[in-house]
């Protein structure tokens, strides 16, 4: 993705279903996530005019799946 502040968009996208956000990609990373409740996702959404929004899903919702991939020594105790 790069960085947003330097033209850089996430391929997580967001588009709107009544009053709710439906998001479908992946997030890289998350510090200490089984202490969390939430966390904050940088989508893109799919409007003729796309926006670059932030949203804060709540970590229980149906689909969400957590996979642990950072397996260095330095990490173990950041849970990321």
């Amino acid at each position: 993705m790069g960085s947003p502040a330097h033209g850089g968009l996430p391929a997580t996208m967001a588009r709107r279903d009544g009053d709710d956000w439906i998001i479908d990609g992946r997030k890289s990373f998350v510090t200490g996530p089984t202490g969390l409740a939430f966390a904050n996702v940088l989508a893109l959404t799919e409007e003729p005019e796309a926006r670059l929004v932030q949203l804060l899903v709540p970590l229980d919702t149906r689909g969400i799946s957590r996979v642990k991939t950072w397996d260095a020594t330095g990490m173990y105790e950041t849970s990321s």
